[in-house]
This record gives structure tokens, C-alpha cells and sequence, in this order.
């Protein structure tokens, strides 16, 4: 039984020579249903300056953006941007 794997790098030795052999990169070249950057603004903007937790991000968005997103999805953005935990604040 041929691999499947094989035939691949044959066709791309055939097709670009030893320049077809080397490694590319696998992120996709465009991502169609990315989330909008001016919202991806917004959710950063009211964790930063508000501490809104993804619950509160949602519902704010939906309140007075009229933008559905879902909470599972702010969240992967916070994570993505590093904001997915606050520092703890010290009173003194």
C-alpha cells in the first residue's frame, strides 16, 4: 500500500525540485472568520481600563455595541492578547 505521505513530497520534487523539499509554514493564509479587529479593541479596552471578566465583556458588547459574541470566544481572545488573568492588586 503507497503512502500517502511519499507522494506528496514526490509531487513537490517533481513540480519545485529540492526547493519543494524544504519546510513551509502550516498557519493558514488568510483566516476568513477571524474576529474583527476593532472588536478584538473593545474586549482589550474593557478588560484593561474596566477589569470586565468574558461574562461581562459579552453582555456590555451585546448592551450597547450590538455585538454578538460569545463568551467562550472572548475569552480566547483574552488569552490570545495575555489578558485571560488579572494581576492581583495589593492595598497597602
Amino acid at each position: 500500500m503507497p503512502c500517502p505521505f511519499a507522494d506528496k513530497w514526490h509531487w513537490r520534487y517533481q513540480e519545485e525540485g529540492i526547493e519543494g523539499l524544504r519546510d513551509r509554514p502550516s498557519a493558514p493564509h488568510h483566516s476568513p472568520n477571524a474576529t474583527d479587529a476593532d472588536i478584538v479593541d473593545k474586549i482589550a479596552c474593557l478588560r484593561q481600563d474596566y477589569h470586565f471578566g468574558p461574562m461581562k465583556i459579552e453582555m456590555y458588547l451585546k448592551w450597547y455595541h450590538d455585538i454578538d459574541i460569545a463568551c467562550c470566544a472572548v475569552y480566547r481572545i483574552l488569552k490570545r492578547l495575555g489578558l485571560n488573568r488579572l494581576l492581583r492588586q495589593t492595598h497597602t
